[in-house]
């Protein structure tokens, strides 16, 4: 995806936020290389996009993919939440800096399939 393809998206009225600059693991990058991805990220598309978000999604998005320091950062950057990729549901009280989501999967069929899954993981 290029930046003519991010502008069209948000010219559609899809809601769009960062994901560092250069899809770096935060897990595995601390200190003020990580800052700069992140902050970095919302200042690019702020220039690009003439807006800022204020969402964010962690790279390969799996507990490893985030130290806690960077967790800090993002809140720091003014992100106002943050989604993995690993799996769960967000419930009340969770910390909006920590959201779960379940993944879509190619192997899902059906969108019947997708609820049941999600409806199992809210046991």
């Amino acid at each position: 995806m290029n930046w003519d393809h991010v502008r069209v998206l948000a010219r559609e009225g899809f809601e769009l936020g960062a994901h560092t600059r250069t899809h770096v693991d935060l897990g595995t990058v601390d200190g003020e290389a990580a800052m700069l991805e992140i902050a970095g990220s919302k200042r690019d598309m702020l220039e690009q996009l003439g807006q800022a978000p204020d969402l964010f999604a962690y790279p390969y998005g799996r507990p490893e993919n985030m130290l806690e320091a960077n967790r800090e950062r993002v809140r720091q950057a003014g992100f106002r939440c943050c989604v993995s990729c690993h799996g769960g549901l967000a419930r009340a009280g969770t910390d909006p800096h920590a959201l779960h989501r379940v993944p879509i999967s190619p192997w899902y069929r059906t969108p019947g399939q997708f609820g049941c899954e999600v409806l199992l993981r809210r046991a």
